[in-house]
């Protein structure tokens, strides 16, 4: 039995020397995989926090006007003249009593603020809509020389509830 064994040297060198290069290649892999793409995953790790910030600051800054404008229909009535007029006076004195110093709470407010007026502004039954063309730029740093930016462009009609003159 010992002898049947022996008898077929050449079979076991070949898979002797399949096994090692498959070792080789293994670890081969492994080295590429494991210091090589390093820079890749912290340049791919960096859009993704980019972008998901610009999803988070647009939920926020949608959330904040739609708030403001809120409140600011709250203060009118159907039947109060030019309206439109009233309203935007009111939504851009809430917005400029969110400023501290010369900075509005959010970045993107400023040109929001230009666009506010009559034009933008239209009433439709009981409900004031104002819509808005808002850009969100995220600029996030991938290493000292590299940059990477996310600029998010959208339209956004916000619809606030006029105030119905009931309690």
């Amino acid at each position: 039995m010992t002898n049947r064994l022996y008898k077929n040297k050449k079979g076991s060198i070949q898979i002797l020397i399949l096994v090692v290069l498959t070792l080789i290649l293994v670890l081969a892999a492994l080295t590429v995989f494991f210091f090589k793409p390093a820079e890749m995953g912290d340049s791919a790790s960096t859009y993704s926090l980019a972008a998901g910030q610009v999803y988070l600051r647009e939920k926020e800054l949608n959330y904040y006007l739609q708030d403001v404008f809120d409140s600011a229909a709250l203060t009118l009535k159907k039947e109060d003249a030019n309206i439109e007029q009233s309203f935007i006076l009111t939504a851009k004195e809430k917005i400029s009593k969110s400023k501290i110093g010369d900075n509005y709470v959010f970045e993107e407010i400023k040109p929001i603020f230009a666009q506010l007026d009559e034009s933008r502004v239209s009433l439709r039954e009981d409900k004031i809509i104002v819509e808005l063309d808002i850009v969100i730029l995220k600029t996030k740093e991938i290493k000292k020389e590299e940059q990477t930016s996310v600029l998010y462009k959208y339209k956004k009609k916000f619809e606030s509830k006029l105030n119905s003159g009931g309690i």
